[in-house]
């Protein structure tokens, strides 16, 4: 892989990681159940994609054998058990402790892909520093923020299977049908229980939904599968360290989050492992 490719993907990453925690700010905002929002998460991907793939569904649908549909379940039911994370808890301490993932990804990228052992010890770092931010806040085991937190952690456990699936499947398929089968049991889920929904509702929270479906669904999903296409499972998740970054600064700014010098110690180990990173290929 050359240098100039791989500066390629690494903005994509980040563009992408981006758009995620710009997404889930617009997520957090909306007041929309958990059912309404998957429903915009799951739906905007999957009508972009039809109407991208539209000469390529016949294959597609070929392709999508029964492990498919058992992973593309556990997409739904994860965003949904992120999603009441997030409106439950604080928005930058639900998408901190939803970083246990990498770590995780990257224990199974060694044991599937053989990555580099050492890859483990860099992402170390990363947790470290998720750890050091996460100690600044106190949980108790009979508030929602401690649920939120869980809720988060089993969101983050499963994705990180999600994600060791879906790049081995990247061999044989595209980033864009990737995000179709990412995204197809959810639609079918979601989509048909949103218009059921009856009480009135200003446009402003579509609007936000739109928002979430479109920058996270859609376009942050569609980076991360082009990077997770083009780089080792280790080095995606790494970078993808970088939403937690946004993720901190849009809490502040934002919804008036305080941040405090163990917080920025931990943004700077997190920072530190970014840096730290060896790109592979794929």
């Amino acid at each position: 892989m050359t240098e100039s490719s791989s500066i390629k993907y690494i903005v994509a990453l980040v563009l992408g990681t981006f758009c995620w925690a710009t997404g889930s700010s617009f997520a957090k905002l909306a007041d929309l159940t958990s059912t309404q929002l998957a429903a915009f998460r799951h739906g905007i991907p999957i009508i972009t994609m039809l109407i991208l793939l539209r000469n390529e569904l016949k294959p597609l649908i070929k392709g999508f054998n029964k492990l498919t549909f058992f992973i593309s379940s556990l997409t739904a039911l994860r965003l949904l058990i992120f999603i009441s994370a997030l409106k439950l808890g604080n928005f930058h301490q639900v998408m901190i402790i939803s970083y246990s993932w990498p770590i995780l990804t990257s224990i199974l990228g060694y044991l599937f892909y053989k990555d580099n052992k050492k890859n483990i010890l860099v992402s170390l770092i990363g947790m470290i520093g998720i750890v050091v931010i996460f100690l600044n806040h106190e949980t108790s085991l009979v508030n929602t923020s401690f649920i939120a937190l869980l809720l988060a952690l089993t969101s983050s456990l499963i994705f990180s299977f999600i994600n060791i699936f879906f790049k081995s499947k990247l061999k044989n398929n595209s980033h864009s049908q990737i995000l179709f089968y990412d995204n197809i049991i959810g639609a079918i889920l979601w989509i048909p229980i949103f218009f059921f929904n009856s009480t009135p509702t200003p446009l402003i929270e579509y609007g936000y939904g739109l928002s979430y479906g479109l920058l996270t669904g859609c376009l942050g999903f569609w980076l991360f599968y082009y990077a997770l296409k083009n780089l080792s499972s280790f080095s995606t998740s790494i970078l993808a360290y970088s939403e937690l970054v946004f993720a901190v600064l849009i809490g502040i700014f934002v919804f008036n989050e305080t941040i405090t010098t163990t917080t920025y110690f931990g943004i700077a180990l997190i920072l530190s492992s970014l840096l730290l990173v060896k790109l592979e290929k794929k």
